[in-house]
């Protein structure tokens, strides 16, 4: 996934968010979970793994604001397009897939991303090396 390259109309940064935000990487409960996995690094395969795990069996999908305010939630823009969000579905289990698209509605129809794809994104929005690679101080620690 190229840096500057959106997928599905929706910009780097809200997959790198919605991933973050499933992954619970800041949470009160999974913050010393991710720290350890920063610090012992993840081979590609457990990777995927952990993110089946923590992404869970079931799945699910939620929305990344893109409005700028509260007023901005309640125009519409000239070519009838509303402000709302994001909106971003994921599957957990054995084959993790992520989507993040400009409409809610629709991201559980696209195919998102999965393996090698879905790694290489986990690893620059969570900061998990590979496994011996030595620990890299992480900006989502604080």
């Amino acid at each position: 996934m190229d840096s500057s390259t959106p997928l599905n109309n929706a910009p780097r940064a809200a997959w790198i968010d919605a991933l973050r935000s499933i992954a619970g990487v800041c949470g009160i409960q999974s913050a010393d979970r991710w720290k350890a996995r920063r610090e012992s690094g993840l081979n590609d395969l457990e990777l995927l793994a952990t993110l089946g795990d923590e992404f869970g069996i079931s799945g699910g999908a939620s929305v990344i604001r893109k409005f700028l305010s509260v007023s901005e939630l309640m125009e519409w823009n000239p070519d009838g397009s509303s402000s709302w969000a994001y909106g971003y579905h994921y599957d957990g289990g054995k084959n993790p897939r992520l989507c993040v698209t400009d409409e809610f509605c629709t991201a559980h129809m696209q195919p998102g991303l999965r393996g090698r794809e879905l790694i290489a994104l986990a690893r620059d929005a969570l900061e998990i090396p590979e496994k011996n690679s030595g620990f890299q101080q992480s900006f989502l620690e604080f």
